[in-house]
């Protein structure tokens, strides 16, 4: 259970006294804000949202557990699968530099994920969301010079 709690406070970032979330609020809340910030927002197949922005990597979110799950997935290469140790060592310097995002592999791709809870706050979303972006493209592009051969 240690390693299932560590990634729960690495990954998480909640916001006040309260832990659990009003989701739906929550939901339209974090949508308002992309909106705000350039992003088209529409629903996905399955529920949840998904974001599209000019500039910016692609980002889909849905409730999950009394919060709001981030996601955004890159297409991995046909030999970039979980017996490549190359390809476990790219995603493992990908973990160790995000702040609030994990990456791991599933079934072809490779997703990161990070989770927001608590209270709505438009800065305290909005840094959880630099982080966020951080993770994917300063944490991607440092890596890339191994995770090239790896994602399309």
């Amino acid at each position: 259970m240690p390693l299932n709690f560590w990634i729960a406070v690495r990954c998480g970032f909640s916001y006040g006294g309260r832990f659990m979330a009003e989701t739906a609020n929550l939901s339209d809340e974090i949508r308002d804000y992309l909106l705000f910030t350039g992003y088209e927002v529409s629903r996905g197949e399955h529920g949840g949202y998904i974001a599209n922005h000019p500039t910016q990597f692609k980002v889909g979110f849905h409730e999950f557990r009394g919060g709001v799950l981030l996601y955004s997935a890159f297409i991995a290469k046909p030999d970039a699968t979980e017996e490549n140790l190359s390809f476990m060592r790219f995603i493992n310097g990908l973990n160790s530099k995000a702040a609030v995002g994990r990456f791991y592999y599933d079934d072809g791709t490779l997703v990161v994920e990070g989770w927001f809870g608590g209270t709505y706050h438009s800065a305290i979303f909005g840094r959880f969301f630099d982080l966020w972006k951080e993770d994917l493209a300063a944490n991607l592009e440092r890596q890339m010079g191994v995770g090239k051969e790896f994602l399309e």
